[in-house]
Parts: C-alpha cells; structure tokens; sequence
C-alpha cells in the first residue's frame, strides 16, 4: 500500500471523520429499519475503510536501552 499521506490531526481530515461519522450513523439507522440492507453494509464498510486511510499501516516499536 502507498505511503499515508493523511494528517490525522489536521482541521480536513477532522472535518472529513465528522462527516463519516454522520454518514454512517445514517447508514446504521438504515440498517435498523432495513433500508436496502445491503447497499447499507457496503455503505458502512465503504465509510470504515475511508476513516482507516489515516490509521498507520505498521507502528513500530520503540525499544528503549537501559543503561544501568
């Protein structure tokens, strides 16, 4: 997968998460009412996958030397 290239904490992707959050709150009460239940799953899932782009795709882990 490409480098990630999104800032989780800049004002856009804040703005962008509260937008799919929105989305998907709408999407869950679809499902609840069983609105095209399945274009609702595709929905959520589309939505989680865009909310993940920010996520690092492998974390490291720091090791720190003790010196003792």
């Amino acid at each position: 997968m490409a480098e990630n290239k999104i800032d989780p904490r800049s004002d856009t992707w804040k703005a962008v998460l509260e937008w799919a959050q929105a989305q998907r709150d709408e999407a869950i009460e679809g499902l609840i009412q069983d609105h095209d239940s399945e274009q609702q799953r595709g929905r959520i899932g589309a939505l989680d996958d865009l909310v993940a782009l920010a996520a690092p795709d492998d974390v490291p882990t720091v090791v720190a030397d003790t010196y003792t």
